[in-house]
């Protein structure tokens, strides 16, 4: 029986892996990230004569629904018309790609009454999630989301951690106009030639998220979770410095990084491939000075700014019959 729904996706970002490159008998890929309350992708599904999808990023929808409707083993597609309301610039270290693929399975699924509320199920219907697993997690759950990795036999990575963020806590994107970061092939080659990370830096970087992030979080402790957030996306970016030039992805963002730690905002990072930075504050006064000091720039007052809180319940999606 078809229905109409209505889902509505956080963003996603990504604050750096923990392990890449090694042998074949520890977990790869695994990383720490957010899903943050800022308009993600928005698509609407409803009965037709026929299928068909209208909005922006047709193409890629077009590839998803292929991909879900071969694992639901469907002669025909079915009448539904899916339709694609909204949805952030792609490639600027949001996830969006991500957030697109399971927003249209779960759409799909959800019209049909079909199974899909499970983390392994997603990765099926859409290829995803076979590097990092912090974008399918968050979906479905929101909040931080700490990536165990996964062996190369898994199919996806394990969530070592999740947590809800105090509502109180705001989260600025701040992303330069019409810069994009790697994606698809270019992102693929460049992972394939950069040098293992270490099992010494795998371990660091996992002692900082377990022994650092998670406890500041759980103690609501603001300025340690800040800090230990900043310490760990320079030393997980440091990582892919023969592929960026650095631990970020250009100088114009490592400046940026610079200016907001002078100002006095100590969670700050690069999300993902950037070029978007993420800053966390500990409430909205602090979030309103931070607008005001970007606005009076002369370089940042030109860049894309969001904000809000973390996304702590993951996907929305309405339904009615």
């Amino acid at each position: 029986m078809s229905r109409q729904v209505v889902v509505r996706t956080p963003c996603r970002l990504h604050f750096g892996l923990t392990s890449m490159g090694h042998c074949r008998n520890r977990p790869q890929f695994g990383g720490v990230g957010v899903m943050v309350d800022v308009p993600g992708v928005q698509l609407e599904i409803v009965p037709a004569r026929c299928f068909q999808i209208e909005g922006p990023l047709r193409e890629r929808v077009a590839l998803f629904t292929q991909s879900v409707f071969r694992q639901f083993q469907f002669s025909c597609p079915p009448e539904l018309l899916l339709k694609v309301i909204s949805a952030p610039r792609e490639h600027t270290g949001l996830g969006v790609g991500s957030q697109l693929a399971l927003a249209v399975a779960a759409g799909l699924a959800e019209s049909l009454g079909l199974p899909w509320r499970d983390p392994m199920r997603l990765c099926q219907l859409t290829g995803r999630g076979r590097r990092s697993a912090v974008g399918t997690y968050g979906f479905l759950m929101g909040g931080l989301i700490v990536d165990g990795g996964h062996l190369p036999q898994e199919l996806l990575g394990r969530l070592a951690f999740q947590k809800s963020i105090p509502e109180e806590w705001q989260f600025i994107l701040l992303s330069p106009p019409k810069l994009t970061g790697r994606s698809g092939k270019e992102e693929e080659s460049a992972i394939a030639n950069l040098p293992p990370v270490s099992e010494r830096l795998t371990e660091e970087l996992e002692k900082i998220v377990m022994s650092e992030i998670v406890p500041a979080l759980q103690a609501n402790n603001f300025e340690d979770f800040a800090q230990s957030i900043y310490h760990f996306g320079c030393l997980a970016g440091n990582c892919f410095s023969a592929a960026q030039g650095g631990t970020f992805s250009s100088p114009a963002t490592a400046n940026l990084v610079s200016w907001l730690r002078e100002n006095e905002f100590l969670g700050v990072g690069q999300s993902s491939w950037g070029p978007t930075v993420f800053v966390i504050t500990p409430n909205g006064h602090e979030a309103e000075r931070l607008k005001l000091a970007v606005a009076a720039h002369e370089t940042y007052r030109e860049y894309e700014i969001q904000a809000g809180p973390a996304a702590n319940t993951g996907v929305r999606i309405e339904v009615s019959d």
